[in-house]
């Protein structure tokens, strides 16, 4: 990125009303007013709750589900990249496409399913729409098999997916696993992002 492009991405960075309200509360990523609103609207998380994010970090999704699940919940937070400690959570650093992740979240959890599961994860986008629709669907398929494997009957899925990157397929293969599939776009989105949120109710066998 050059020098004049940086600046100008960091002016309307710092000026962005959902960026400073993030700093003002202590949250460590705008990201984290979609899914107050999802929450809000869907009544998503409740106290007490088991809670797995996938591709978490830097943290904020996991900062405020820990929140929303205080007493005897837990939150499992899992990345490859690093996570700064989050009261509340655990944190594994893990690539959820690695063959052993089912075995280590389920000694994380003590064999215990999820109440909820939410994913905020995005590839990084190469502008190749062949090369980008091959990263999101090995995302898809990674989310959509922990999902199976990790959440309790009539558990909430919370999923980021963009429109155009097989949006449609994906929509239809986890519609089989929940008895209601909700598309939201929050208000914290940016405007010029494709990106909305996939979020499955009632999970089915």
């Amino acid at each position: 990125m050059s020098r004049p492009r940086s600046r100008d991405w960091l002016k309307r960075h710092d000026a962005d009303p959902f960026v400073r309200q993030s700093r003002a509360q202590g949250y460590r990523a705008r990201s984290v007013y979609k899914l107050i609103e999802l929450d809000e609207k869907l009544k998503i998380f409740r106290r007490g709750g088991y809670v797995l994010d996938l591709g978490a970090a830097p943290g904020s999704w996991s900062q405020y589900a820990a929140s929303r699940v205080t007493g005897s919940g837990k939150v499992v937070a899992v990345d490859r990249l690093p996570i700064a400690p989050i009261s509340g959570v655990s944190i594994i650093q893990a690539d959820i496409c690695a063959p052993d992740i089912i075995e280590t979240l389920g000694l994380e959890l003590a064999e215990r399913k999820v109440d909820v599961l939410i994913s905020d994860m995005a590839p990084d986008i190469t502008g190749i729409s062949v090369a980008d629709a091959a990263a999101f669907s090995e995302i898809a398929d990674a989310v959509r098999d922990l999902s199976r494997t990790m959440l309790i009957l009539g558990g909430i899925m919370v999923f980021k997916v963009f429109e155009g990157l097989e949006s449609q397929a994906i929509a239809k293969e986890f519609s089989t696993s929940f008895t209601a599939l909700r598309r939201y776009k929050p208000k914290a989105s940016l405007g010029r992002s494709r990106e909305l949120y996939f979020i499955g109710s009632g999970f089915r066998l």
